[in-house]
């Protein structure tokens, strides 16, 4: 009976969005003579009349030539001239008109489930490149995700959420917000548009580097929780070896996430598991990279101070003050640090983003030193086979944090280990790239009725998360919200995949 009335909702709900002003597509608008590429000239449209589009990239040709001249036009008139495309159809959704290709149809949530699906491509409005590593949130839900290295993302929400918004948002973007009726019957592109900040239009005085880190750890007890909340999150690690696909292991996770000044671990309780491992890279490269479980939690630079933001980063970094930036509709200080020259062990270089208002730490970018990196093999190299020598050459890590009811939550981490890797046992061998991965995004937050993990619960942060034993459940990964692995993975994926559905048939 449940079933039966949440699709009786959505019939609803499609019937209210259908419910426009039928003038609305026969409004009249004045163009200038103009030629470009459709998306260009889409965009001129946009600007004329208020409205903004939507589609996937199927359904228009972005960087089709198109020109049109001088005079007016009915808004959809415009429209096909511009796309050429008179099998193009259009739907009014807030102020936003998505374009289709029929049939379009209504979506029903996943099954009983009562979950929708939805999905798209983020890119750059001016140079339709894809955005990777987008904020994907949903408004007011404490539930999102990352897009990954090429733009795309994929949502599961639960019916609850089906008439709020989906806010995107990137460093150095402006923020987009889109109602999710627009997702629930295609996977279209969202271009997000570069902001330029103005510095006529903000007073900018000069703050030293040292005094708005000094600012962001004394507001530390007011910007991150004090107290201890509940995570659900999506963690994946894998490894390449040069474009082979070894291994991806992904987990959703339980942490109990202690408050900022809580001395004690944050533990991690394992929901779900699944491994996939090519069999056909050789064993005798046999390599173990410290990277995982412990290593995203310890990226909380904001509980787990670094080096560079303990009291006694004077004596080993030099800051200074770069630029300012906007990351989520938030104008933030952007200031780099290095090691000093005189300071001869590998140390870390980067950018940290801090907000001009809150004085919040919102995003750190950092590696190990390049001119040092060498001599740090053996901190990240767990095992390796003995006719292996192998050398790093670029470690780098990405932690994010967003805003969720009045506190910073940690959103995003990354890690990203390369290392130049040759075989002793082939004389004038080839020198292999090597890269190994993980990476932790918060899926959902929770405040309410959240307690400590009983000791068989669980996970040993510290163990191999590869290595756990867990069993496989096909079903809870048909909904999860994930992000999604890059095209090459994915390929990879689905080969071996089909490879063991054949073996079953033999």
């Amino acid at each position: 009976m449940k079933r039966f009335v949440c699709i009786v909702w959505c019939l609803q709900c499609w019937i209210r969005l259908d419910a426009q002003p039928e003038d609305v597509f026969n409004r009249i608008i004045r163009l200038n003579k103009q030629k470009g590429t459709v998306y260009e000239l889409l965009m001129e449209v946009s600007r004329v009349s208020g409205f903004l589009f939507i589609y996937e990239s199927t359904a228009v040709d972005n960087d089709k030539k198109a020109s049109i001249s001088s005079g007016t036009y009915l808004l959809s008139e415009a429209i096909l001239r511009i796309t050429e495309d008179t099998n193009l159809q259009m739907k009014l959704i807030g102020d936003h008109i998505l374009l289709f290709k029929p049939p379009l149809e209504i979506l029903l949530p996943l099954s009983d489930r009562e979950d929708w699906l939805v999905g798209g491509y983020v890119r750059d409005g001016q140079t339709l490149e894809p955005l990777p590593f987008c904020s994907v949130l949903v408004e007011e839900g404490g539930i999102g995700t990352v897009a990954n290295s090429e733009g795309r993302f994929v949502l599961h929400i639960p019916d609850s959420m089906a008439v709020t918004s989906i806010i995107f948002s990137q460093m150095g973007y402006r923020s987009k917000r889109l109602p999710i009726a627009l997702f629930l019957q295609r996977t279209p592109d969202i271009f997000l548009e570069q902001n330029a900040i103005n510095l006529q239009e903000i007073v900018v005085h000069y703050v030293p580097p040292q005094k708005l880190i000094k600012d962001m750890l004394e507001t530390r007890t007011k910007n991150y929780a004090p107290f201890p909340a509940g995570l659900t999150s999506f963690y994946r690690e894998g490894m390449m070896y040069e474009d082979d696909f070894v291994f991806m292991a992904e987990g959703v996770f339980s942490i109990y996430k202690t408050g900022l000044e809580d001395g004690r671990i944050d533990q991690v309780k394992l929901l779900k598991k699944r491994k996939i491992t090519n069999m056909n890279f050789p064993d005798s490269v046999l390599i173990k990279i410290q990277a995982g479980v412990e290593a995203s939690l310890q990226l909380d630079i904001v509980k787990f101070l670094p080096d560079f933001l303990n009291s006694d980063r004077e004596a080993l970094y030099q800051f200074s003050r770069v630029s300012m930036d906007m990351i989520d509709s938030t104008l933030v200080h952007v200031v780099a640090f290095e090691q000093l020259d005189a300071i001869s062990e590998p140390l870390f270089k980067g950018k940290l983003y801090i907000a001009a208002d809150s004085k919040a730490l919102v995003k750190a970018e950092y590696e190990v030193n390049p001119r040092l990196i060498q001599g740090s093999g053996a901190n990240y190299i767990l095992k390796k086979s003995r006719f292996l020598e192998m050398q790093p050459q670029k470690i780098e890590y990405t932690v994010s944090y967003r805003e969720w009811e009045g506190y910073y939550w940690i959103s995003h981490v990354r890690g990203d280990l390369h290392f130049n890797v040759y075989n002793k046992r082939i004389m004038f061998g080839d020198i292999k790239l090597l890269t190994a991965y993980f990476e932790m995004v918060t899926c959902k937050i929770e405040k309410d009725d959240v307690q400590r993990f009983s000791h068989i619960e669980r996970l040993p942060s510290g163990k191999i998360f590869s290595e756990t034993r867990f069993e496989y459940d096909p079903h809870f990964w048909e909904r999860f919200n994930i992000i999604l692995p890059e095209s090459n993975i994915t390929e990879t994926i689905a080969k071996l995949v089909l490879t063991v559905e054949e073996e079953k048939k033999e």
